[in-house]
């Protein structure tokens, strides 16, 4: 017997290897948004350490968690760093300052208007509070672990809150 395929079975199955070809290039799309999606929204939590001096405790502004992200930037990366919180008391201004620093030399400092850094602006407002900073890495940073310093002040100068971190560059 003829074991020629028919014009049918050849229509049947040119049909059946799209299906399957469009399956899995939409499996693949999924998977690339699925993967973007993740390395764009992934924040990681940050171990920090409160600086303060022990006199001034609880601080006017006490942390609850900082999340920084990317968690490793890559030279030239924009990191976005969130500092959630509790405004022991409400402010009407002041600036956060972050020096950065590799092996115990200061290499960076950062001045930023903690009105514009503050979610919902200024006053802040006692109660729960977040202060979301930007900041691009130089692209000229070397990788290896760095330290963050942040002091935050209200518009007299007095002291608000201090916290360090560390973080990791990582070769681009």
């Amino acid at each position: 017997p003829d074991q020629t395929p028919t014009n049918q079975q050849h229509h049947t199955a040119h049909i059946t290897k799209r299906k399957t070809m469009k399956s899995t290039i939409l499996i693949c799309l999924v998977g690339i948004f699925a993967t973007l999606l993740i390395a764009l929204t992934h924040a990681e939590n940050v171990d920090f350490a409160l600086c303060t001096p022990p006199d001034q405790t609880p601080q006017p502004y006490e942390i609850t968690s900082l999340d920084m992200n990317p968690a490793s930037p890559h030279p030239g990366d924009t990191v976005e760093i969130t500092i959630t919180g509790t405004a022991h008391n409400g402010t009407t201004g002041g600036s956060l300052t972050s020096e950065i620093s590799k092996g115990g030399i200061k290499l960076f400092t950062f001045t930023y208007d903690l009105c514009e850094s503050a979610v919902g602006g200024c006053p802040i407002a006692a109660g729960p509070c977040k202060i979301v900073l930007h900041q691009s890495t130089p692209r000229f940073a070397f990788p290896g672990e760095y330290q963050a310093v942040n002091h935050a002040a209200d518009s007299d100068g007095k002291p608000l809150s201090c916290a360090e971190f560390k973080f990791n560059v990582v070769k681009a």
